[in-house]
């Protein structure tokens, strides 16, 4: 998606890799949540039908549900058309929070953040009327925070197997590159 996204080409690479590396795993995980709500699901499924919930039955931890159940709480609050999902993606993509991008990549992921954000405050007030826009639009961006949460909350998740792991390895890591970088 991000090469679809006109900002991209403006970026030098060092900046479009710290932001796809922070958008990689909110998105995913909006992507996961939004279809496993169209499939009314309770938990994330994956396209296949699989439930990572399930893996591990014993032992499951509050995280656990944090990270595969109470994820899909903020979008069912919300009930995201395709277009404000797609719209609230773009934006994770030009979000000008992340901490690695230069200084100008920054001021040109404000402008571009802004945009979309008023692309999509238009979108849904042109649907449902202004002040009830207004509430929605707002609703759509706490679905942009709850997923930076249930980013980290992944990526405690990561930590923990990570030292699961290594107790049932003798300690020896396991070492897959680009989760090291998305989740580290």
């Amino acid at each position: 998606m991000s090469k679809t996204i006109p900002v991209f080409e403006r970026l030098q690479f060092s900046d479009k890799e710290a932001v796809i590396k922070n958008a990689l795993l909110m998105s995913t995980l909006l992507t996961q949540a939004y279809y496993s709500i169209q499939g009314h699901q309770d938990t994330l499924t994956m396209p296949d039908g699989r439930m990572p919930i399930q893996f591990r039955r014993e032992g499951l931890t509050n995280l656990h549900f944090e990270v595969f159940c109470r994820i899909l709480e903020p979008l069912k609050r919300v009930d995201l058309t395709h277009e404000e999902y797609v719209l609230l993606k773009t934006l994770m993509l030009c979000n000008p929070a992340v901490k690695e991008v230069s200084e100008r990549a920054r001021k040109i992921l404000e402008k571009e953040f802004e945009r979309y954000s008023k692309i999509l405050l238009k979108h849904v007030q042109g649907n449902l009327g202004t002040a009830p826009g207004a509430v929605k639009y707002a609703k759509i961006m706490e679905v942009f925070e709850a997923m930076a949460h249930f980013a980290q909350k992944h990526r405690e998740l990561h930590v923990w197997v990570q030292m699961q792991f290594g107790i049932i390895f003798r300690n020896k890591k396991i070492h897959i590159r680009v989760l090291d970088e998305v989740l580290g």
